[in-house]
């Protein structure tokens, strides 16, 4: 797998259903690091990574190195990108394999080194159990699991991950965050829509806050997260000093 190279993000305007959701976002992400895109209900996290994606129209641009993805051959862009959505779509009548498997589909490879991708996809995200299982019988934490071992497989240096965590349990919680780091380590970026800022706070390397469609701020975990801007966006303050735990200033 290639260390990742600088994805750089300049966004004027995407549209979600035909309506402006995002503005004014400019990023340079550096490979080998875990970012966490944060922000209130609404602030645009999901149409950053949709428009990362290539699935949501933007006027703007992405960049990998030198190549444009965003516009760019849609070939290219699944070679870079691993998408990993909020609520997978997969027809019934599939096994986790084959679902996994669909990442090396089209290139060509012969089955031998499909089924080595598959497994080690599977063996990292703790899904081995469950590889010939139909798809539509894993619970909603282990069908998420499979959809990032998917992303994994591909073996794209830059993965996109919109809410991974919403349907796991705590102890998925913690294994995919350790999974997350791991790949940053190993050189992969790794971009995460979270909203929980706790968890933020302690798997990302760099925070960026949205508010209102506008990137407000991009940081270090404490640069990001201020008292100030954890009262004005989301009217908490923290409970100890820390980024670990939160209360509200008052009633909202």
């Amino acid at each position: 797998m290639a260390r990742a190279d600088e994805l750089v993000v300049r966004v004027d305007e995407a549209l979600r259903g035909g309506i402006a959701r995002l503005a004014c976002v400019d990023l340079t992400l550096a490979g080998g690091t875990v970012h966490a895109v944060v922000g209130p209900n609404g602030a645009g996290k999901s149409t950053l990574l949709r428009a990362m994606a290539g699935l949501d129209p933007l006027r703007g641009c992405i960049r990998y190195g030198r190549a444009s993805l965003v516009p760019g051959r849609a070939e290219h862009r699944a070679r870079t990108l691993a998408w990993v959505p909020q609520e997978p779509s997969v027809p019934e009548g599939v096994t986790v394999a084959h679902v996994v498997a669909l990442a090396r589909a089209l290139r060509g490879e012969a089955n031998s080194t499909v089924a080595g991708h598959v497994d080690r996809a599977l063996e990292r995200v703790r899904l081995t159990a469950e590889r010939d299982r139909l798809f539509e019988s894993l619970s909603a934490g282990q069908r998420q699991r499979a959809v990032i071992a998917r992303a994994l497989a591909t073996e794209a240096p830059v993965l996109l991950l919109d809410e991974p965590f919403a349907a796991l349990d705590l102890g998925a919680v913690l294994t995919l965050e350790r999974l997350l780091r791991d790949l940053a380590r190993e050189g992969r970026l790794v971009v995460v829509v979270v909203h929980d800022l706790a968890q933020a706070a302690r798997m990302a390397d760099v925070v960026h806050v949205l508010d209102r469609g506008r990137l407000v701020a991009s940081g270090a975990p404490r640069e990001a997260l201020t008292a100030e801007r954890l009262a004005a966006l989301w009217g908490v303050r923290s409970r100890d000093g820390s980024l670990d735990a939160f209360e509200l200033v008052e009633a909202r």
